[in-house]
């Protein structure tokens, strides 16, 4: 059994914690997970985590080996004290990749542990997942915020971390893609007007790790987004585009957990529960949006796209065939993705691309030019 000893100082007022979760920009809800998971690692080993970082350091610059350093040995007594006090495998596993990416933050090297486990929801049937009826339902019951936030969760895939991290700016952004020149909200605003068929194109990086992807909205969502913008004017356009009514600040996580808690209980869903979860929650409308490309025969490489996951052998990055490639596959599923009514959609792919073509075209030759110029001044 694995003996545990007290340290000096709480993980939450560690110095080491308070960078690690500022740089990170962690909502509330994992701050909390990682203060448990921390501090048990810490009363396991008897150090605060700076003493840990400090240690670690020492040790990665004298010893070579890794499993030679004490860090081996404390995940391995972390590992043991985890199932002595019934954590399952899966959370075990969950709570060493937690303390071993607080090492690699601070570039610190730690050992492989092989630990197999799935989540309870691993096995769950898809239609015992949230489907199309039960988002619409939940839709019904939302105010203008809300109607805005889920219509854009369901519709791009983007996780709420990332969504609530936008900016007005952000969106302006995300409608130029078209070619369109929206500087301010009277632009946007007027944008939309003359083109309620437009679909915003999402190009930003996770939050989580720091992942590019590209992602889409629906015209319907964007529709939502203008109604919420009229409705509750950000002051600015580094205005949070989903902010709280009190002040012109970024809408919370709580707010969020709860006001879809209120949502399940209105649509009576409030007995329904995705493994331990509630049906409906900010997180089921990135599984729903996953199910509904694949549905929709979308490859799962371009859907992982849009999630921004991993590609595995694949550079992450951002390039205009893929952009276009994954509108294509994207449009496909636009009536899947829509909730209050069908949007007549008008595809513009092709004439984007032509455009940006033409650009890097013009870009080579002026490149080629300065070459052969740079190659006649060296003779």
């Amino acid at each position: 059994m694995v003996t545990l000893k007290n340290t000096i100082m709480k993980v939450e007022d560690d110095l080491k914690f308070r960078q690690f979760a500022d740089q990170r920009s962690l909502k509330p809800s994992t701050i909390k997970k990682y203060v448990t998971d921390f501090g048990i690692y810490t009363k396991v080993t008897g150090l605060t985590l700076t003493e840990l970082i400090t240690e670690a350091r020492e040790e990665q610059k004298k010893i070579e080996y890794e499993d030679e350093r004490k860090v081996t040995k404390y995940l391995l007594d972390y590992k043991q004290h985890l199932k002595e006090i019934g954590r399952g495998d899966y959370s075990i596993k969950n709570a060493i990749i937690s303390v071993k990416g607080f090492y690699n933050h601070f570039k610190i090297q730690t050992p492989k542990m092989n630990i197999s486990a799935v989540p309870s929801t691993y096995y769950l049937n898809v239609d015992e997942l949230p489907k199309h009826k039960d988002i619409k339902l939940i839709f019904k019951h939302c105010d203008i915020r809300f109607k805005a936030l889920v219509s854009h969760l369901a519709s791009s895939g983007m996780s709420i971390s990332d969504t609530l991290d936008l900016k007005v700016y952000d969106l302006f952004k995300a409608v130029n893609y078209h070619g369109n020149d929206v500087n301010s909200l009277n632009d946007l605003y007027q944008l939309h007007e003359n083109d309620k068929s437009l679909i915003p194109v999402w190009k930003s990086k996770r939050t989580k790790n720091q992942n590019p992807y590209v992602t889409f909205t629906t015209p319907e969502a964007f529709g939502c987004l203008i109604d919420y913008l009229k409705f509750s004017t950000p002051n600015t356009e580094d205005s949070y585009l989903f902010r709280r009514y009190d002040v012109d600040g970024k809408l919370g996580y709580s707010t969020v957990a709860k006001k879809f808690a209120t949502l399940n209980e209105k649509s009576k869903m409030d007995d329904k529960k995705v493994g331990s979860s509630r049906f409906i929650t900010a997180k089921a409308m990135r599984t729903f949006f996953a199910i509904t490309l694949e549905q929709c025969k979308v490859p799962d490489q371009h859907i992982r796209r849009m999630m921004g996951h991993t590609q595995r052998g694949i550079r992450q990055s951002y390039q205009k065939l893929d952009i276009s490639l994954l509108l294509e596959f994207y449009l496909t599923a636009i009536d899947a993705l829509t909730f209050s009514k069908k949007v007549q959609v008008i595809d513009h792919t092709a004439e984007i691309v032509k455009k940006q073509d033409a650009k890097i075209e013009n870009l080579e030759a002026m490149v080629s030019a300065l070459m052969e110029d740079k190659l006649k001044g060296n003779k």
